[in-house]
């Protein structure tokens, strides 16, 4: 899997690339993620507001929305997409 992560004005909005038969697996990985139930080794949870994944033509969008006050940082957040890959075998 590769991803991007970019800063936005609201968090962080992350892009993630993956074949035709690894994404369904991904997406529910993520869904796992969004609902807080995923073994992602981070301190960032505590400073969502929200997390929003929508699939595409050959990669899932994550919108990550920070609480009031708060800024995420990319770099934990790329090892937890690093975990979620060795996860998922993406």
């Amino acid at each position: 899997m590769k991803h991007v992560i970019e800063t936005t004005p609201s968090g962080l909005h992350i892009t993630a690339t993956v074949g035709a038969d690894r994404q369904a697996v991904l997406l529910e990985a993520f869904g796992q993620c969004a609902a807080g139930t995923c073994s992602c080794p981070s301190a960032q949870y505590g400073k969502l507001q929200a997390i929003e994944v929508q699939a595409g033509e050959g990669s899932v969008s994550v919108e990550l929305t920070a609480r009031e006050g708060e800024q995420l940082d990319p770099e934990d957040i790329a090892r937890c997409l690093d975990h979620t890959a060795r996860q998922v075998g993406a």
